[in-house]
């Protein structure tokens, strides 16, 4: 019993070492496609960047959330004449057995001397209808029901919100490939849910954010 016990162990401990090793290899090969990537479109890198998590942007949701907050992979520079950053971001729920880590790939936009209506944007899930049924804040558009099913929406000033989100705005984002969206002040805060965005489509993605700042901005 003792030897099928130590062969367990053994056996498991090799595994997580695959795993890690594994891990840690995926994560330097993103690291050194995003650093290319980086320079092809003009954009400094940081590998390492925490200094993120002191700007304004902490005060949105995406980013109260969890523990063991982390942000790598960071491109800042000019998209037009917007301070842009780009970088993935992690954190962790829960603990033990039960601890899940979320991984996204973030754009921000500073925009200054524009004070933002303050809102959240993000594809609506049945525990969002289920709490919308139950009173909780959905900001609907009765003439774009097709938004109105794939988003929830809320904010503190319900009217300068539905006052943002015009006919136009409503259109684009029922066009769009899901999308979280959060601005206050002079921020906006744009990522896909639930995953990180691939190197090769790290371009795409931000000419997608930035169509989403000047539609809103």
């Amino acid at each position: 019993m003792k030897s099928l016990t130590t062969i367990i162990l053994a056996g498991a401990l090799v595994l997580f070492l695959i795993v890690l090793g594994a891990t840690l290899l995926n994560e330097r090969r993103r690291r050194e496609a995003m650093q290319r990537i980086a320079a092809e479109i003009g954009m400094d890198y940081l590998a390492d960047d925490q200094s993120m998590l002191n700007k304004d942007i902490t005060r949105f949701h995406l980013f109260r959330r969890g523990r063991a907050r982390r942000v790598r992979n960071v491109m800042m520079g000019l998209v037009a004449d917007l301070q842009a950053y780009l970088f993935d971001y992690k954190y962790t729920v829960g603990g033990g057995r039960n601890a899940r880590t979320f991984r996204h790939t973030v754009a921000a936009f500073n925009v200054p001397q524009r004070a933002l209506t303050g809102f959240e944007l993000r594809p609506e899930s049945l525990f969002h209808k289920i709490g919308s049924a139950l009173g909780f804040q959905d900001i609907d558009f009765p003439s774009h029901p097709a938004f109105s099913a794939r988003y929830l929406l809320r904010g503190e000033d319900e009217g300068a919100i539905r006052d943002l989100f015009n006919d136009d705005v409503l259109r684009f984002f029922e066009q769009c490939p899901p999308l979280c969206v959060e601005a206050a002040a002079d921020w906006i805060v744009i990522h896909r849910p639930g995953r990180r965005v691939a190197p090769d489509d790290i371009a795409g993605f931000l000419e997608e954010a930035f169509t989403v700042c000047t539609t809103l901005a």
